[in-house]
């Protein structure tokens, strides 16, 4: 009997924890994270606690409250359940976006004994963002400079490759032949208008 009962409360913890995660709808997976911390014993059934903290990234803000409520008060009524890694994923509840969400996880980190500090201008509700210190920023690397190659000088020619290519004036002779000169006939040697027709005529 006792056997049962264990088994029908396995299977509805198991229906519910996957309704919490798989739900179409932010009210059916809140209703399950509900009923999985007002119905079980997170010393008895610790699988209840990974429900939990799976709940806290949920997308809807109000799933995610109730999650961090729900921890709160199973911690509350079973301290031996404030195991590392519940408080850290409470830690990091602090940063979330919605003030109802900061609120719970703040309540259920007093419930592990876990004081949370707050300043008045809120920088500690994110402390992924500005309490925690940030390092320097390391130095880019510098690429060495690269070495600078020698240039190559050219050998002057030598003495005796100017004299083979030195040009000779004697060595050539370059000829030209000129046409010969027509006699210009000189009109002066004519004399009277006869001789001066006869000097155009030749023309």
């Amino acid at each position: 009997m006792a056997a049962a009962l264990q088994r029908d409360a396995a299977l509805t913890i198991a229906r519910l924890i996957f309704q919490s995660q798989t739900g179409c709808y932010a009210r059916e997976r809140r209703s399950a994270i509900h009923a999985l911390g007002d119905g079980y014993d997170c010393s008895q059934n610790p699988e209840i606690l990974v429900a939990f903290v799976y709940a806290l990234n949920d997308t809807d803000e109000r799933v995610r409250a109730k999650a961090a409520d729900e921890i709160g008060d199973q911690i509350g009524d079973h301290p031996d359940c404030a195991v590392p890694e519940i408080v850290a994923a409470l830690k990091l509840a602090l940063g979330d976006c919605d003030k109802k969400v900061r609120r719970e996880a703040r309540l259920a980190l007093s419930d592990c004994g876990i004081e949370v500090v707050r300043v008045k201008d809120g920088s500690c509700a994110r402390p992924a963002e500005n309490c925690v210190p940030r390092l320097p920023a390391a130095p880019k690397a510098q690429l060495p400079p690269a070495p600078e190659q020698p240039t190559a000088e050219l050998d002057p020619p030598s003495d005796a490759f100017l004299q083979s290519v030195e040009f000779d004036p004697k060595s050539e002779s370059i000829e030209v032949s000129e046409a010969p000169e027509e006699p210009v006939s000189n009109p002066t040697r004519r004399r009277g208008l006869s001789g001066l027709i006869e000097y155009f005529k030749e023309r």
